[in-house]
């Protein structure tokens, strides 16, 4: 008798797995780079003439990577001039078209310290210039820069650092006005007379920055005075009931007054026992009979 054959083992295949977080955010970011390529190089357009600082030192600038109407507008003559700004600023211009990432140049020689507020105010020019420029992501990368390297500097520094070129910051910098207050705040923690002499105003030589350093002292008095306040109208905690004052209690002078009486004493006449055996000191007055 032929046996009987086996049905072919059926092998199970695995399901696929759902795409992950990971590979979801690649693919996203790879959408995004794809999208972001340009159609023609930009290399290739006419380059453009920047003349930066008194110097008028050159920097050439595809003109497809101009991001400035204006600078568009101009770029057919073949130069932009750029006098106001100084060449390390204008580097940093000039990278920024070419890569979309902030760069300064090397500080030959300086010491940690030295970098930190040089840095600094780098970061302060290149803001001002990319808000000239109307250069928004510029703008921000410098603002980045200035959160960044401040925090190692106290309200002096900061102080030294952009009181020449204040007034180019004014308009929207809410953020460097809240920034400053921190500053103050900070020092003033350290040392609560710092306000009190010369040394603080001094170092301002612009009347736009003395009236915003100005208003952030008067703040922080402000606070501190409330605090102060606010602390002497909160009750004592831990005050036990019984001794904080009972309220209904009616004053002294309304308490009531218990009316006085006296006891009439017994005529002698009227009683027939002796004075002696009536007298309350020796004997009860119930012995005396009536």
């Amino acid at each position: 008798m032929a046996k009987k054959k086996k049905g072919a083992k059926q092998l199970s295949v695995p399901e696929p797995e759902p795409p992950s977080d990971e590979s979801t955010a690649q693919s996203t970011s790879c959408a995004q780079l794809i999208s972001q390529r340009p159609k023609t190089s930009p290399y290739t357009s006419s380059p453009v003439a920047l003349r930066i600082g008194p110097e008028k030192s050159v920097s050439y600038v595809p003109r497809d990577l101009l991001q400035n109407l204006d600078w568009m507008a101009s770029a057919w003559s073949g130069e932009i001039s750029l006098a106001d700004v100084d060449e390390n600023t204008g580097h940093v211009l000039v990278h920024y078209l070419f890569t979309g990432a902030y760069q300064t140049l090397y500080n030959t020689g300086a010491s940690l310290i030295d970098e930190v507020n040089i840095e600094f105010k780098r970061a302060v020019l290149a803001y001002t210039a990319a808000k000239k420029c109307r250069l928004h992501g510029l703008r921000e990368l410098a603002k980045n820069e200035i959160q960044r390297f401040g925090t190692e500097m106290d309200i002096f520094a900061v102080i030294e650092a952009v009181k020449d070129d204040f007034s180019k910051l004014l308009g929207d910098t809410a953020w460097f006005h809240a920034y400053l207050d921190e500053k103050v705040e900070a020092v003033f923690e350290e040392d609560r007379t710092v306000f009190e002499g010369d040394k603080f105003f001094d170092r301002v030589n612009d009347v736009g920055l003395a009236r915003v350093l100005a208003k952030c002292v008067a703040r922080l008095y402000n606070n501190k005075i409330e605090r102060m306040l606010s602390a002497e109208r909160v009750p004592v905690v831990g005050t036990s009931e019984e001794c904080r004052p009972d309220m209904s209690d009616p004053p002294i002078d309304e308490a009531v007054v218990e009316e006085s009486f006296t006891v009439e004493a017994i005529p002698e006449e009227d009683c027939p026992c002796s004075a002696l055996e009536c007298v309350a000191e020796e004997d009860p007055a119930d012995d005396c009979p009536l």
